[in-house]
């Protein structure tokens, strides 16, 4: 019989060597030791994505993480996400921080299907056209994708309910979404979106949410069962200034949909990559009227999360 494996799956870890404004803590210090709780207590740790928050980083901060990821090398498994490749051109691989630490070996990269302990992944890409991905006819494999779930605003970045059902996969991860969701099932699939490792912006949720990820347990003959596992956090009022920690929490914010300063950020990345930089948040919102006092309040909030302003 063969030893019982622990397969750790998270998503959108973001790590980032500037300090977001919102923290005052060391966010990436923080981040590390989060990653690295789940190589010290699982035999593979599996990332869906946005391990990193800029593509392209320093060599002090590649040598930090590199240092980590040798030390467990063999362990982490990844898939790459928009924020961890320059344009979402694989081809530009090396010159990423993904593709360094790839490349020297350190971190195992998965575009294809891969086996951990018996169990399958499957990976999915954010720009993954939804019928080039195989059906799980068995109903036995994992899905792995940087995608959202059921976002209108932006439906070649997303898995729709149909999508899963027709798929087929027995259970499901996503990243790219940040927040966190109940697990939920559609047909035979079990539809997984615990929330990022890490809390790098203010949405409301961070206030007072678990630092989730799930964890399989395989013998390796194929068979496999999940649970929900808690990271070592702290609360947020300790890891956010006072300032962010105030603007969190807005009842008539929690009571609507909010998309992350991330998400929004990558929306003008792509906005202003499509238009030459010739439209910017800025002008279309002084273009709408909009009022000054509201026009400031944006730009703060963007700030406070370390979003670019244009």
């Amino acid at each position: 019989m063969e030893q019982e494996k622990r397969i750790a799956v998270v998503i959108d870890p973001h790590l980032v060597e500037r300090n977001p404004r919102c923290r005052k803590d060391n966010f990436f210090e923080t981040a590390l030791g989060k990653l690295e709780y789940l190589a010290q207590n699982n035999d593979y740790v599996v990332i869906a994505g946005d391990l990193f928050h800029i593509h392209s980083n320093s060599t002090w901060f590649f040598n930090v993480v590199y240092s980590l990821f040798k030390k467990y090398q063999g362990k982490f498994h990844a898939i790459p996400g928009n924020h961890d490749v320059f344009h979402r051109n694989l081809s530009a691989l090396d010159k990423t921080t993904l593709g360094s630490l790839y490349y020297t070996d350190v971190l195992s990269l998965h575009t294809t299907p891969w086996t951990l302990a018996g169990v399958e992944f499957v990976p999915v890409l954010i720009n993954t056209d939804v019928n080039d991905i195989p059906v799980d006819e068995t109903n036995t494999k994992v899905l792995i994708g940087h995608k959202f779930y059921e976002q209108n605003f932006d439906p070649e970045e997303s898995l729709f309910a149909d999508d899963i059902r027709r798929l087929n996969y027995n259970l499901v991860f996503l990243g790219h979404d940040h927040k966190p969701y109940s697990e939920d099932f559609i047909g035979n699939s079990s539809l997984i979106r615990m929330g990022s490792l890490t809390r790098i912006d203010t949405q409301y949720y961070n206030k007072d949410r678990e630092i989730l990820y799930y964890q399989i347990t395989t013998s390796g003959n194929g068979e496999y069962d999940y649970t929900q596992k808690v990271v070592p956090h702290k609360p947020a009022k300790e890891v956010y200034s006072e300032e962010a920690y105030n603007s969190m929490g807005v009842k008539d914010i929690k009571e609507r949909e909010v998309v992350s300063f991330v998400q929004i950020g990558d929306v003008l990345a792509k906005l202003t990559k499509t238009t030459k930089g010739i439209n910017s948040l800025d002008r279309t919102l002084r273009s709408l009227k909009a009022p000054e006092a509201s026009i400031a309040d944006i730009k703060w909030r963007h700030e406070l999360n370390n979003v670019s302003y244009t």
